[in-house]
């Protein structure tokens, strides 16, 4: 939990109804935690290559 008093999966069950109610698809959200924090340059290359990957799987599907 954040400083929100809440998990992130959490906060986005309004949206998830929401796509099932519209029959709309809910695609997991992809999350970089720490991004406002000095990150490494290897964590940052390694979220990149997830995210990637991530875009690969849910958005350019066949």
């Amino acid at each position: 939990m954040g400083k929100n008093k809440h998990t992130l999966t959490q906060m986005l069950t309004p949206f998830k109804s929401l796509c099932a109610f519209i029959h709309a698809e809910y695609v997991p959200e992809f999350v970089l935690y720490g991004a406002n924090s000095d990150m490494k340059s290897e964590e940052i290359q390694k979220s990149a290559n997830e995210y990637l990957q991530y875009i690969k799987k849910y958005y350019l599907r066949a």
